[in-house]
């Protein structure tokens, strides 16, 4: 089976947000799920933050489309990635390339990346638990609450996906729960946890924070709790 992207940007975004840690295979993937519509979504998370990406005009061949999990070995992947054409992803290499022919082989290879499938020995979480509300308030840039090497890091994607070196940055987000990340396209998000929680931590409760638990739970940065 192979998976035809057509937005190899979005692929070599995801790989940055994977988790580093042997603890949990799982997240040291980028997820590849098919739509009911058509095409793919394309997310990866360490539990602090995660990458969403739409790519609605993605294609299976050689076998009927389903969810897939694949490993990554290199989190920075270089311009020529984020430039391709087309990736393909056979479950043991990401193909970043400059087209493909009728037969579905790439015309010119740019950049190619281990890729190994473990769609069948591990279950990504239910990332749609934890999406933030998009008409929460806006984050400011220098909010202590969120860690500064991660709003880095989606900064430097979108300059990647964009091209350009000025878009801004909008968080938002509510109480405790996790922020969404604007990153100047409509085809992609980020989300990204808060380092401290307000009222939904300190009640114990809230379903996105039980979320982001259960995907994460060794990482999961707890402050004490509240008196009342």
């Amino acid at each position: 089976m192979t998976i035809q992207i057509t937005k190899p940007a979005l692929y070599a975004a995801a790989m940055r947000f994977a988790a580093k840690s042997e603890a949990r295979p799982y997240l040291e993937a980028v997820a590849v799920q098919p739509r009911d519509g058509g095409g793919v979504t394309i997310i990866s998370t360490d539990g602090h933050r995660m990458f969403v990406g739409i790519d609605e005009s993605a294609t299976w061949h050689g076998k009927p489309a389903h969810d897939c999990l694949f490993a990554v070995q290199k989190q920075k992947m270089p311009v020529s990635a984020f430039n391709a054409d087309c990736l393909l992803l056979d479950g043991t290499t990401a193909t970043f390339c400059g087209g493909v022919d009728e037969q579905a082989k790439p015309l010119l290879i740019n950049h190619i990346e281990q890729a190994e499938s473990i769609g069948h020995k591990q279950t990504f979480p239910d990332w749609t638990r934890v999406l933030p509300d998009p008409k929460a308030d806006t984050v400011p840039l220098d909010a202590h609450s969120f860690n500064a090497d991660y709003i880095a890091d989606f900064g430097d994607v979108q300059k990647r996906l964009n091209g350009r070196k000025a878009m801004p940055f909008v968080a938002r987000a509510t109480g405790g729960d996790p922020a969404l990340v604007s990153l100047g396209r409509d085809d992609c998000f980020g989300v990204l946890m808060p380092m401290r929680i307000g009222a939904a931590y300190d009640t114990g409760h809230g379903p996105a924070l039980d979320a982001l638990r259960a995907v994460a739970p060794n990482k999961f940065i707890e402050t004490k709790e509240v008196a009342a």
